[in-house]
């Protein structure tokens, strides 16, 4: 006969950690991935380099390839309203555009002038919406502290880029 009484078992404790709370927008959860995959290949590559051991190196290479090849993921996601996950996507787009003008063949001039001309764009959209949401800077920062430093750096180019462009 089947327990007609409402109290819990003992897998529900385990079951709430399955499904954690909503921590947020797609891109923000993404981020926060992103981040922790970050901060298991630098402890990977510390103890790689300090400790020697072939555990360590096989950890490090497949966070790192976790993050190369879940690059695009991030890209497929749709920002939602509140302008943090527009600047999300924009500083992780920046933070990937520098390495453009890398895969362009040396002999193609004008295609690596385009490459870095669209780093320098998404450098500039990167910064003009962190201005816009320094707060949105600092929250980025709890979830991926690289992305949010890249961000902060985008900003200190721009800044430094309307400067000359001032006459500063």
């Amino acid at each position: 006969m089947a327990n007609a009484t409402k109290a819990r078992s003992d897998d529900a404790s385990r079951n709430e950690e399955l499904r954690p709370a909503d921590a947020g927008s797609s891109m923000m959860t993404m981020a926060a991935l992103f981040g922790r995959v970050d901060a298991i290949f630098t402890d990977a590559d510390i103890l790689a380099s300090t400790r020697k051991w072939p555990a360590f190196r096989i950890l490090q290479d497949a966070a790192l390839d976790l993050l190369s090849n879940s690059n695009a993921a991030m890209f497929d996601l749709i920002p939602e309203d509140d302008g943090q996950d527009l600047m999300i996507l924009a500083g992780f787009t920046a933070s990937l555009a520098d390495q453009l003008p890398d895969m362009v063949a040396k002999h193609d001039k004008s295609g690596r002038k385009l490459c870095e001309g669209i780093a320098q764009a998404l450098t500039t959209i990167s910064a003009t919406l962190a201005r816009r949401s320094p707060q949105a800077v600092d929250s980025v920062a709890t979830l991926y502290p690289d992305l949010a430093r890249s961000i902060r750096r985008d900003i200190m180019i721009t800044d430094a880029r309307r400067a000359d462009m001032e006459g500063c």
